[in-house]
């Protein structure tokens, strides 16, 4: 009787390598917002160094064992994603002065009779801002966790906010979680108002039927303070996944 394991072996890798290709595409495009197709192939053969031997069979919710089962050409990106039909949930492909970009799905427009546009302004000013910027490049067990895998915490500088938000009576983790990600959005603006941040939180105690809130002097310059440090911190397509600060400490060593 012929064997036939090795085709099975293959397959087993091929419907891994489906299963880690997805994780990669939307750990990249959370990280950096797009990515070309040939820096995503490049990307998972730099995580496929060092990988052992038949790691496809290893436990894959492991984020120290989520690597590529072969080394990968930008059309494999395609050809393994392609293979999981909720990938378009997920990214969106897009093609731009003639190069192909994953996306993430922020950059996707829907319209009011379901129609989806890309936000190709916003595309253009993400690739312009990151232009000569070096990519951000994590250990594998962070990246993969912007791809929703394993316990690492991309917002820890967050802690603080949600321990001010705690003492105003924003204790829910769930409520806390959305509202910082609502500050998030709004400090991404270099000239943001604080007014919108506070009209934020005033929003969330309102729906709690709390009353409004007050801040102090001492309180607002703490709730400045909270900003400054999640904005400083906080990774940024437009830095090609870097934080402020970490652009500041890379200029200065290169002075």
């Amino acid at each position: 009787m012929k064997d036939n394991s090795h085709l099975v072996q293959n397959e087993a890798a091929f419907n891994y390598g489906i299963y880690v290709m997805t994780i990669y595409a939307v750990a990249a495009t959370n990280l950096y917002g797009l990515v070309a197709l040939e820096e995503l192939a490049k990307i998972a053969n730099e995580y496929r160094v060092g990988a052992p031997p038949m790691a496809h069979t290893l436990y894959m919710q492991n984020p120290d064992y989520i690597r590529m089962p072969e080394d990968i050409q930008p059309d494999d990106v395609m050809r393994y994603l392609e293979m999981n039909a909720k990938t378009q949930n997920y990214v969106a492909l897009i093609e731009y002065r003639g190069t192909h970009y994953l996306t993430s799905r922020d950059f996707v427009i829907i319209s009011g009779d379901g129609k989806e546009t890309v936000d190709w302004a916003e595309v253009a000013a993400v690739l312009r801002a990151r232009e000569g910027k070096p990519r951000y490049q994590p250990q594998l067990s962070e990246f993969v966790s912007y791809g929703g895998i394993g316990k690492y915490d991309p917002y820890v500088q967050c802690g603080a906010l949600f321990t001010w938000l705690s003492k105003r009576g924003i204790d829910k983790k769930s409520s806390q979680q959305k509202l910082a990600d609502k500050i998030k959005a709004v400090i991404s603006d270099d000239d943001f108002d604080v007014e919108e941040v506070i009209r934020a939180v005033d929003n969330v105690l309102i729906h709690k039927r709390m009353d409004r809130l007050t801040l102090t002097v001492d309180g607002m310059n703490e709730l400045l303070a909270l900003l400054c440090d999640i904005k400083n911190n906080t990774r940024s397509w437009e830095n090609y996944g870097h934080t402020p600060n970490e652009m500041i400490e890379m200029n200065w060593e290169h002075q």
